[in-house]
């Protein structure tokens, strides 16, 4: 059975030899088109791509998708409460495109409108959102095309109140964010001015808001509470590449049933006597003579009251005034 074996296996044809050979080389193609898209460098050409061809463009999904899910976690360092279902700001800008792209949108149901316009200009692009149907609809944000790698989006707070609260609205007209891309199209920094987003009762107000990919470390958040729209305390959260996080809270300003402790407080000492039997201190006493009013005295030398003084006053006043004719008035004559 050996022999056969091997004398089989030496006569093998060629044509069996190429059909591995082929099927081989096969393989190796459609594996290589299963690689993902943004492992491919882009194109950095001179001319800077238009609002439409970014829109049109699936690698920026990615990259609003990245940004969406870093706003996802910084707003969970700040409120301890994650957002879900794209309700971040680049989220909402996220939902747009797809719509733009006619892809179907998920989780519906846990947003307020969800309904989109986007007006396309050369350098830039608007994002609409229709809360009813004969209103007008709500701008949400603006994007702008900087550079192939790199944007500018507005955000316009007011229309954001489903994603950082009703509060942070009310006080957020205007949120600023740039975002620089890698040319493999992962994102690489985002940073943002005048961020706010509602946290309970309060408002968080950041100063600084950073996410750089390459820095150490990786998130630097700097700002302040406000409680009743007035400073409460000053906020700071780090996150490193690799390590523990730190968010750092510092009360400025003590609530109202609150002493504050930096300020000396008055004191009052009582000796030991008086803490002893109180009711064995006597009254102090009081000089006449620094009175302000002058103590009356009648014949006797005796002191008057005030209100033995005020009855004589009202005794000493006549009860009935009589008019008398004088005697050199002449009469009355016809």
């Amino acid at each position: 059975m050996l022999e056969l074996f091997v004398y089989k296996k030496k006569n093998l044809p060629i044509s069996y030899l190429l059909i591995y050979l082929i099927m081989g080389v096969f393989s190796l193609a459609t594996k290589a088109t299963k690689i993902d898209e943004r492992a491919k460098p882009a194109k950095l050409d001179s001319k800077i791509m238009t609002a439409k061809e970014l829109l049109e463009n699936k690698k920026w999904t990615y990259v609003f998708q990245e940004a969406d899910d870093v706003q996802k976690e910084i707003v969970w360092l700040l409120t301890g409460d994650r957002p879900l279902f794209n309700k971040t700001l680049y989220g909402k800008v996220l939902r747009a495109k797809n719509q733009y792209q006619k892809i179907k949108l998920k989780d519906k149901s846990r947003h307020q409108c969800d309904v989109y316009e986007l007006k396309v200009f050369e350098k830039y692009f608007q994002v609409f959102e229709y809360c009813q149907k004969y209103r007008t609809p709500d701008l949400l944000a603006q994007v702008s095309v900087l550079g192939p790698l790199q944007i500018k989006t507005v955000f316009y707070g007011q229309n954001y109140a489903d994603s950082i609260g009703l509060s942070a609205s009310l006080v957020a007209p205007r949120i600023d964010c740039d975002l620089t891309i890698t040319p493999l199209f992962f994102l690489k920094r985002m940073e943002c001015s005048s961020f706010k987003v509602s946290r309970k009762d309060e408002v968080i107000e950041l100063s600084q808001f950073v996410y750089d990919k390459d820095a150490k470390p990786t998130i630097s958040l700097e700002g302040q509470v406000l409680k009743n729209l007035l400073p409460y305390s000053k906020l700071s959260v780090t996150v490193p590449v690799s390590g523990k996080i730190t968010i750092k809270e510092t009360k400025i300003r003590p609530d109202a049933d609150e002493v504050d402790k930096t300020k000396p407080q008055a004191t009052q000492t009582i000796s030991p006597a008086i803490q002893a039997n109180p009711h064995s201190v006597a009254p102090p006493s009081v000089d006449p003579s620094s009175s302000e009013l002058p103590i009356k005295v009648n014949s006797e030398g005796e002191p008057i009251s005030p209100r033995e003084d005020e009855k004589k006053v009202k005794q000493s006043e006549p009860d009935m005034i009589e008019l008398k004719e004088q005697d050199n008035q002449t009469p009355y004559t016809r």
